[in-house]
């Protein structure tokens, strides 16, 4: 497969495992010490959760966004920051404030990690990198939930 740089697929992989558990091990964390997640109706929410908005999300918010600030040749910091600002304010409309607060860091993460593998792989990669990355971390999210 064609990449933008030259990487391996087995870094591709040790990657993205380095995204998830930045993603996923903090966001353990935070529900362990009073997260957020409280919010998640189980049954009601699984097939949006873990397969809809990973999928409409990467698409619809991420890859518009990298992109297109990609072309305005800003700083990957600023790409990143003012992309995941934007992700994370989209979730407002579904969760309470304090919930939204929480989420910025976890989904930071998961906008680094869509940029890391735009920049230097392409689209496809950093789609489905991502959704993986989110897909777990909204099973773990729904997991801890089922733990209170």
């Amino acid at each position: 497969m064609n990449y933008k740089t030259k990487i391996s697929d087995s870094e591709i992989l040790k990657n993205w495992l380095k995204f998830y558990l930045l993603t996923d091990l903090f966001s353990l964390l935070a529900i362990i010490f009073g997260g957020p997640f409280k919010n998640f109706h189980t049954i009601e929410n699984i097939s949006g959760t873990l397969f809809i908005a990973p999928i409409f999300e990467t698409l619809l918010v991420q890859f518009p966004l990298i992109a297109g600030l990609s072309k305005l040749e800003l700083k990957p910091v600023f790409i990143i920051f003012i992309t995941g600002t934007i992700f994370t304010l989209l979730h407002i409309f579904s969760w309470d404030i304090e919930s939204v607060v929480w989420l910025f860091y976890p989904l930071l993460i998961m906008t680094w990690c869509f940029y890391f593998f735009y920049s230097r792989c392409n689209w496809v990669i950093a789609f489905f990198t991502t959704a993986i990355v989110h897909t777990v971390f909204n099973l773990t999210a729904l997991y801890c939930w089922t733990l209170n």
